[in-house]
């Protein structure tokens, strides 16, 4: 028996409540056995070191992980992936959230970039169950079974933009909204986004004033 996996493709996942990546998974089943079924768990990891970066995006990651050449893979996600009876190939969807995080190591790997492709790792383990004479056997799949895919930058952007447009929600905690706010009306300023943006510029020129 032999199992191997291949990615066709990623595109933006329609009518989901959040952003969501959708993965065309094809697995290619070698065996004497029929395979009736197969549940298997997928790591999904960042190669960052397989990647031309510009000057700019290697300044914006270097701020949060250090150089891009020494860094290690980062881990995107966990899914579980179920097969069906097969005995040849068959194309299965991989779903993956892009989970609303703005403080996670992926949310700022993939903020920090500008374009060009993101060198993705799938990693699948688990158990299928094999037909033969009315009788079931079951196997393993080792952590070894695996495949990459060159993720371009602009699905990521578009899917994203999708569900967020012109903006993208940041999480305060009550006290600090307060504050925030109580800073937007002691000013007089129209919004929120304004008082954010006056204070980032009053922080900006008192850095510029003492180097």
């Amino acid at each position: 028996m032999h199992l191997s996996f291949e990615i066709l493709k990623a595109l933006p996942k329609p009518h989901c409540l959040s952003p969501t990546l959708n993965f065309l998974v094809q697995v290619h089943y070698l065996g004497k056995e029929l395979l009736d079924s197969a549940l298997l768990k997928v790591l999904v990891m960042i190669d960052p070191k397989i990647k031309d970066y510009s000057l700019s995006e290697v300044k914006r990651v270097e701020r949060r992980f250090g150089p891009p050449d020494s860094l290690n893979n980062i881990l995107w996600c966990e899914k579980m992936l179920l097969l069906n009876r097969t005995n040849s190939i068959q194309t299965v969807d991989l779903p993956i959230e892009i989970k609303e995080d703005h403080e996670s190591a992926i949310w700022y790997y993939f903020s920090s970039l500008e374009g060009g492709e993101i060198f993705l790792k799938f990693f699948f383990s688990g158990i299928c169950y094999l037909l033969a004479e009315d009788k079931i056997t079951v196997r393993s799949i080792p952590w070894s079974s695996e495949c990459s895919y060159l993720l371009p930058y602009d699905i990521w952007k578009e899917t994203i933009y999708r569900y967020y447009p012109d903006s993208l929600w940041i999480r305060l905690d009550h006290s600090l909204y307060g504050r925030l706010q109580d800073y937007q009306l002691s000013n007089g300023l129209p919004s929120l986004q304004t008082a954010l943006e006056r204070l980032l510029d009053k922080e900006q020129t008192e850095t510029r004033r003492i180097v």
